[in-house]
């Protein structure tokens, strides 16, 4: 299964973001393009207990919409 996925970094440390499966955040109303570099995008997320470098988003904020991606 391919996910959609970024890297961000906080306070000097590199994170994996996982957003998810396409079909999963299609569903949910968001796009490939919500996520292309130069766009900005609001997500609360927690670190991965398989891997402390990952980062799995649990809600993503669209405009004035907060969406559970879970």
């Amino acid at each position: 299964m391919s996910l959609i996925s970024a890297t961000i970094d906080i306070g000097g440390k590199t994170y994996n973001v996982l957003l998810g499966p396409p079909v999963r955040l299609d569903f949910r109303g968001l796009e490939a393009e919500d996520f292309q570099a130069g766009k900005t995008v609001t997500f609360t997320g927690v670190v991965s207990k398989q891997n402390p470098n990952e980062l799995r988003v649990q809600t993503v904020t669209k405009g004035k919409n907060e969406i559970d991606a879970r």
